[in-house]
């Protein structure tokens, strides 16, 4: 998976597959964190369901991407989403996301510490939280 949005989608489809893996996740993954906001609001959708002890199919998940990005969903469930062992494969893709949200956020700092306008205070706050941000990466 290249990105975050290719983590969000893949952990979508293999709900959708094996519903017994929202208990895993649930505690685990924050809808709101979701960084592509189709895939935000189908999770939220998905979640819900889940929630109400409804869950949901392939079939469903393909409906609820709608026309731009059913065909991705499709090849995904069809293709990729086949692992011997899904709560691996889901704890596996929780880490990633974690981990590309880590890197983005790094980015962030690094660019933010490069400006000149940083008061020493807020400078101090930055490099603590890069510390912060190094340490969790290396744990994951």
């Amino acid at each position: 998976y290249h990105s975050i949005i290719d983590c969000e989608r893949m952990l979508l489809c293999l709900l959708s597959i094996d519903n017994s893996l929202y208990k895993v996740i649930k505690d685990k993954v924050n809808v709101d964190e979701f960084e592509n906001e189709k895939n935000k609001e189908m999770a939220k959708i998905i979640f819900k369901r889940f929630e109400d002890k409804k869950g949901i199919v392939p079939a469903e998940l393909i409906n609820l991407a709608g026309d731009e990005s059913s065909s991705i969903f499709a090849r995904l469930i069809q293709g990729e989403c086949n692992f011997d062992d899904n709560i691996k494969a889901v704890m596996d893709i929780i880490k990633k996301m974690e981990l590309y949200r880590l890197r983005n956020r790094q980015k962030e700092i690094l660019q933010l510490l490069s400006s000149e306008n940083l008061s020493a205070e807020d400078s101090e706050k930055l490099k603590l939280e890069l510390k912060s941000v190094l340490l969790k990466m290396k744990s994951i």
